[in-house]
């Protein structure tokens, strides 16, 4: 409980209260919204300039669920990333822009080798190696090569 509830015991009755408390939220919604939003535009931006016509996303839906075993923080931290906001302006930026954007199933992106095919084994903190042809990287740069 925090202070200011400990300070105002009644305050879920004092209608002003709630009523801040529901304007705080929609302006930190809206704020996340316009960021996925810019963002998505600056990805869309990156596409053409490289001149891609296709960008991959791994689909996230359901993470929170997926992840059990995390500490409450870190699933909490997991909301707050807003991922699904973002993915959704990609895709609807890439509409509106002729450029496809396709969701792929993350599993086992991050742990074959995408050279070889062959399952990596963990020899540091997010750090792979691949057992057949010793290719080394960091998980997010092998799912990076698998997609």
């Amino acid at each position: 409980m925090s202070t200011l509830q400990k300070k105002y015991p009644a305050w879920r009755s004092l209608k002003r209260v709630l009523l801040r408390i529901v304007a705080v939220h929609q302006n930190i919604h809206d704020d996340l919204v316009d960021w996925a939003r810019k963002e998505a535009i600056r990805v869309i931006n990156y596409a053409k300039r490289l001149g891609k016509d296709t960008i991959i996303l791994e689909d996230l839906n359901g993470l929170n669920e997926r992840q059990p075993d995390l500490k409450k923080s870190w699933r909490e931290r997991f909301q707050y990333m807003a991922y699904r906001t973002l993915q959704f302006w990609i895709s609807w930026e890439g509409f509106k822009h002729g450029i496809a954007v396709v969701t792929v199933p993350p599993h086992y992106t991050s742990t074959h080798c995408p050279y070889d095919g062959e399952e990596m084994v963990e020899v540091g903190h997010r750090l792979f190696k691949c057992k057949k042809c010793g290719f080394q990287a960091d998980r997010d740069s092998i799912a990076v090569l698998n997609l």
